[in-house]
């Protein structure tokens, strides 16, 4: 169900005809947001891939590694979430469950109400971790060196 109460769903998965029997497709659950991932999974018989092409796919995984996982310094990130937050994201799914089943403008309202709430929490606990952190930093040890 979408924000404005409408059931259709509108992400397709367009498949071959021969390849029909080999996709399953998954529908995962609520992701944060106004729409869910749909996973395809294709189960393919290896006996039908050279073996060329398993090393191709070796060397894209790993220009995807190597562009996606920090090396050198990592940076060091600043937590967050708490309990109050997960608290109103899962009061928020609930909402949505049950305005998916009822169908009701009601139940679609306070859900979308609940949704703004929770990205308001997200929002001020993040802006407070940053305040939290920034009055943390101490300038004073950071002299200039004499050069």
């Amino acid at each position: 169900m979408h924000y404005n109460g409408s059931l259709t769903t509108p992400d397709l998965l367009l498949v071959s005809s021969g390849t029909v029997s080999d996709i399953t497709r998954t529908v995962l659950e609520d992701p944060s947001s106004g729409h869910r991932m749909v996973i395809a999974a294709i189960a393919i018989d290896p006996k039908h891939i050279h073996d060329h092409s398993y090393s191709k796919i070796s060397w894209n995984f790993k220009k995807s590694v190597k562009s996606w996982i920090p090396r050198g310094r990592v940076k060091h990130c600043r937590c967050f979430w708490n309990d109050d937050i997960e608290r109103e994201r899962n009061l928020r799914d609930r909402l949505r469950k049950k305005a998916e089943s009822s169908r009701c403008s009601t139940a679609v309202k306070s859900w979308r109400r609940q949704s703004a709430i929770v990205k308001k929490a997200i929002l001020d606990s993040k802006r407070k971790s940053i305040t939290n952190y920034i009055g943390s930093i101490h300038y004073k040890k950071r002299q200039p060196q004499n050069l």
